[in-house]
């Protein structure tokens, strides 16, 4: 994953959040709950309280060592932070915290006391996660491609002292850029969407293309030739186009088959061929000695005996196969 770039406002309202939460979950012991008053104790003796916040008594040594460097920083929660169960009780208390400067924008880091392994699963250390850090030993979409951890503090506290900076105005302006951009290009994109949804619906007119072939037709002189000779390309497409549809595809279905020793030919009649679905039984057929097929039928059958099977011939028909074919009816 990115770095997570924390801010301020977001540390501020996750904070109360989480203060509000374990006050609202902590039991109260009455005077006669000697079990819950023991469970508390065993837990506030384990544990500091840091900005309102119970912390492990490591990360509460860690707290302190980075307020003597700097008394003005605090500490919070933000998304998910770790938490580490307290021996003998079923509370738990923060691992990690995130440090800022209130009147910064974003958080400069997060420590903590855990277990930093990519794995789990070994000895807790003190762990430091920040823009700053670069560790190569781990893939950038890990968290600890941004961490230095170690068990021992004064060299933790050396890398805090690196990287406990404010972010700078460049810094700040890179975080929120991509954001910026995607809304200065969800402009671009709109204006181009909408721009093109106008031209193809003024393509789309009947209106347009009418008006540019009586240009055409006029004789006007384009101020580009290309565009000229486009639309004299277009006007003749749309012609023929016309023709096509305008064409009633009749037809005939001829089948030839052999009777004893003689050829006989059925021909059936088909109507409207581009507008029906299905060929019904009802349709006229009609059967022909080969030498009576009429003449226009039997010159096709010729024509169409010479091409190659599903091949189609603009006004003669269709080869089907040796002895079947469909025949337009001119």
């Amino acid at each position: 994953m990115a770095y997570s770039h924390i801010t301020v406002a977001r540390i501020n309202k996750d904070t109360a959040d989480y203060i509000e939460r374990f006050n609202t979950r902590t039991h109260i012991p009455s005077p006669n709950d000697a079990t819950e008053d023991t469970t508390m104790q065993i837990f506030t003796k384990n544990t500091r309280v840091i900005d309102g916040m119970y912390v492990s008594k490591k990360l509460g040594t860690l707290c302190d060592a980075i307020l003597k460097v700097n008394r003005h920083v605090k500490f919070g929660v933000a998304k998910h932070t770790k938490g580490e169960f307290v021996h003998g009780t079923n509370r738990q208390a923060l691992a990690e915290v995130w440090v800022y400067m209130p009147e910064h924008e974003y958080a400069m880091m997060r420590v903590g006391f855990a277990d930093y392994a990519v794995k789990g699963h070994m000895e807790g250390k003190f762990g430091v996660y920040s823009r700053l850090l670069q560790n190569n030993k781990f893939n950038p979409q890990r968290d600890q491609y941004y961490m230095v951890a170690s068990d021992d503090i004064d060299r933790i506290m050396k890398t805090v002292k690196k990287v406990m900076r404010p972010y700078s105005p460049h810094e700040t302006a890179n975080v929120v850029f991509e954001s910026y951009q995607g809304k200065v290009h969800s402009n671009v994109w709109k204006a181009t969407s909408e721009a093109r949804e106008a031209k193809d619906a003024t393509i789309g007119l009947n209106d347009l293309r009418n008006e540019l072939f009586a240009l055409y037709d006029l004789g006007y002189e384009f101020a580009s030739e290309t565009l000229k000779n486009k639309v004299g390309k277009w006007k003749k497409a749309v012609t023929e186009l016309n023709e096509a549809e305008a064409k009633k595809r009749n037809a005939y279905f001829v089948s030839v088959v052999l009777r004893g020793e003689e050829l006989l030919c059925n021909v059936m009649t088909v109507d409207d061929v581009r507008n029906i679905h299905i060929i019904k039984d009802t349709n006229i057929s009609q059967v022909f000695k080969m030498d009576d097929l009429p003449e226009d039928i039997a010159e096709k059958v010729a024509t169409l005996g010479m091409v190659d099977k599903g091949h189609y011939v603009e006004d003669v028909g269709m080869k089907v196969s040796d002895t079947t074919f469909w025949i337009d009816r001119t």
